[in-house]
């Protein structure tokens, strides 16, 4: 959507005749997507978005770890990010940046160049935006964010053999070890996956779900993270963190560290609990 809309307001400056038309063209294309968002969520803007933005309270400088580190042409290598990593990520990216910008300056039409660095200010805008909400970015956020910016590099260095080398070698290599560790780590130990400490709750909670049914089926439910219980647990789940149950949200944020201990964890405000008294938390 970012994208889309820098590439309209692109079209806009480049040809600016039938300016009116165009707008109203593009209008009448988003009738249907407005009118179905309003009709199934109620709003356009998804409760979860609003939640994660009230419950989760990060420093700038953690959100904008998160974001090098998905932009880092090394840290897939890497188990975890450091700032020498980042550093020398940071140096190899301007690198090729730079590079890019002068073969493309020789190669490229100036229009088509213009649609390049688009494509790269779409996925650095969405990082901004999460750098901005100090909200958790979890891993399966910062593809918005990766892909667009790597697709540009590759558009502005992909026309001379020099550039395409370096595609292959800064770009490529590394999240291709990086996946042969992953597949690695599903085939022989799962603790080899980056992520397996923070994702191996999920079977946990599974089990507690399918154990909480059993024994409670009819009971209201209150948990700080709904996932893989609430599928398993088939009765009435509360989110205290407030993604599934908007009412829990003005009882957010929690202080930190009177009410919890840090700004990233989703934990359950006592009010809530008070105002909906579940059965079980």
């Amino acid at each position: 959507g970012v994208f889309s809309g820098l590439l309209f307001v692109h079209a806009l400056l480049r040809r600016p005749k039938g300016v009116a038309r165009r707008i109203g063209l593009a209008a009448a294309g988003a009738i249907p997507f407005v009118v179905w968002e309003l009709a199934y969520f109620g709003t356009l803007i998804p409760n979860p978005i609003r939640a994660k933005s009230v419950v989760y309270e990060l420093p700038p400088g953690q959100v904008l770890t998160v974001l090098a580190e998905a932009l880092s042409p090394i840290a897939p290598l890497a188990p975890r990010p450091s700032a020498l990593i980042l550093g020398v990520a940071a140096v190899l990216l301007l690198g090729l940046v730079a590079a890019g910008h002068e073969q493309a300056r020789k190669t490229l039409p100036q229009e088509t160049r213009e649609l390049v660095w688009l494509l790269a200010a779409g996925g650095l805008i969405i990082g901004l935006g999460y750098l901005i909400a100090g909200g958790l970015v979890f891993p399966w956020y910062l593809p918005l964010v990766a892909i667009p910016f790597s697709f540009a590099l590759w558009a502005l260095l992909a026309r001379s053999r020099a550039g395409q080398v370096a595609i292959v070698v800064v770009l490529i290599l590394p999240h291709a070890i990086g996946l042969g560790r992953s597949l690695t780590a599903a085939v022989a130990d799962p603790a080899l996956y980056r992520y397996f400490a923070q994702n191996a709750r999920v079977g946990k909670y599974l089990e507690v779900g399918r154990r909480l049914d059993a024994r409670y089926p009819d009971t209201t439910l209150l948990s700080s993270e709904v996932g893989a219980l609430g599928w398993a647990f088939q009765g009435r789940v509360l989110d205290g963190a407030g993604l599934i149950s908007p009412e829990a949200i003005r009882h957010h944020p929690m202080r930190v560290p009177e009410e919890r201990s840090l700004g990233f964890i989703g934990a359950i405000p006592v009010g809530y609990v008070a105002e909906r008294r579940p059965g079980l938390i």
